[in-house]
């Protein structure tokens, strides 16, 4: 018999497994809208089956949509990967009909946040796809939630749309045959533990430890770097509102050139001005006030990333002084990533987790909200001939953090989703905020496509 191949969870990865608990599951999710010509029976029937055929005639291009995380006993190492045993496309590409109609596409995106928050079956490889009839425009609805341990928001893209097609004609051929491979022993996980344990005594250098220290110094002084007290910390409920703000890439692209700055830092300047309308209209935004988004930097296909700290100047009343600040801080963090709780990552496995529950009670104490901008597809992708017109990211709320701001481009539009706890009841606010703040930066001032959800 074959040895099993043994592929452990990354620590990265496996902190964002320790890190959910049960109203914040810790799942990534894609919102998105099909014209759908091409997946409409002539009796008004979805096309179901060829929706299926078409993800799992892809599935070869996404290996981890088919593994399950098996956890480990005492002495076998890190949790596994490790191929499913029976797996069936039918668990996880699901038709779904909500219980009444939805009258605009705010409804829809709405019940598409809540749903992305249901957790996902761990004896499963953890992933759904909801695909949901009835739209308004006759279009078809797909809601797709992977969990983060599976992929972060990068990969989480870039594997999602491997799944999907260059062009509406594009041949589906028939599903791979899947044979999945050995699960390991017991034995094999043990003994893969003790040489994996030998190896990294033997790569054993002075200059980890002092890394390992310096990580801890930073944890140390980050959390002495304390965030403001507002609404955006504090306990996550299980309900939740979103708002998306649209905006053209190319005149992102255009703004940015002229004010000597990258498209991020536009959104993070939107984001500030926001803020600081939901906040002034609290009567909560001194003069001075500095809030603190944290951002994903240097991630890259197939390695991660790290994590850096922005301050935000939002008690700064004029917006292009706020820009500049913004610019000139992310320039420099940039330079030094992992810094503070982002470093736990970096830790082994142990001591990550126990970081991890560490700053599962206190990062609201340090950062105020996340901000993630992904990279997505330049031109449209298809669904068994159905175009894709319109995708939403979210990224989950973890850590009594009670804002996640995620962008990310498609076929020439940056969609902006404001996903909130449901106790963050002006939300709207912050949304026309964002818009102005892109209207402000914009050279054109062109308008700005917003929907505010509830």
């Amino acid at each position: 018999m074959a040895q099993a191949t043994i592929t452990r969870a990354p620590v990265p990865d496996l902190c964002a497994l320790w890190a959910e608990t049960r109203t914040a599951p810790m799942n990534i999710a894609l919102i998105g809208t099909f014209d759908s010509a091409s997946l409409i029976e002539d009796d008004g029937q979805v096309r179901l089956e060829a929706i299926r055929a078409a993800i799992a005639s892809r599935l070869d291009r996404a290996p981890m949509l088919r593994r399950v995380l098996r956890q480990t006993r005492l002495g076998q190492g890190r949790p596994v990967w490790i191929d499913a045993q029976r797996f069936r496309i039918q668990d996880h590409v699901v038709l779904v009909r909500p219980e009444r109609a939805f009258v605009d596409e705010d409804e829809f995106l709405a019940w598409s946040a809540r749903r992305s928050t249901i957790p996902l079956d761990r004896a499963r490889p953890l992933w759904r796809m909801d695909v949901v009839p009835g739209l308004p425009g006759g279009r078809i609805g797909v809601v797709i939630a992977v969990h983060h341990v599976v992929a972060d928001g990068l990969r989480g893209v870039e594997m999602i749309g491997g799944l999907l097609d260059q062009a509406a004609d594009e041949v589906i051929g028939p599903e791979p045959h899947y044979q999945p491979e050995p699960q390991p022993t017991a034995a094999e996980l043990v003994v893969d533990n003790v040489r994996n344990r030998i190896a990294a005594l033997r790569r054993f250098r002075p200059g980890v430890t002092r890394r390992g220290l310096r990580v801890v110094g930073d944890v140390g002084r980050e959390r002495a770097r304390h965030a403001p007290a507002t609404v955006l910390g504090g306990p996550i409920g299980a309900g939740r509102r979103l708002a998306v703000v649209r905006r053209s890439v190319e005149e992102l692209r255009a703004a940015a050139h002229a004010r000597g700055c990258t498209i991020n830092d536009l959104l993070l300047a939107a984001v500030s001005y926001g803020l600081r309308d939901m906040l002034v209209a609290r009567g909560q935004c001194p003069d001075g006030l500095v809030l603190r988004a944290s951002a994903p930097v240097g991630a890259g296909a197939g390695r991660h990333g790290g994590m850096m700290v922005v301050p935000l100047p939002i008690g700064t009343a004029d917006p292009a002084e706020r820009l500049r600040f913004i610019a000139t801080e992310t320039a420099r963090r940039k330079q030094r990533p992992d810094e503070g709780v982002a470093g736990i990552v970096s830790m082994p496995a142990s001591l990550a987790r126990l970081g991890v529950l560490w700053a599962r009670r206190s990062a609201a104490s340090h950062i105020n909200l996340y901000v993630t901008n992904v990279p997505g597809p330049a031109s449209s992708l298809f669904l068994a001939g159905g175009r894709l017109r319109d995708v939403v990211p979210l990224a989950p709320l973890v850590a009594g953090v009670r804002l996640s701001v995620t962008a990310l481009s498609y076929d020439g539009t940056l969609s902006v989703a404001l996903l909130a706890d449901e106790s963050i009841s002006d939300l709207p606010i912050l949304a026309r905020g964002v818009r102005s703040g892109f209207d402000t930066s914009s050279q054109h001032h062109k308008p700005t496509d917003v929907v505010i959800l509830s």
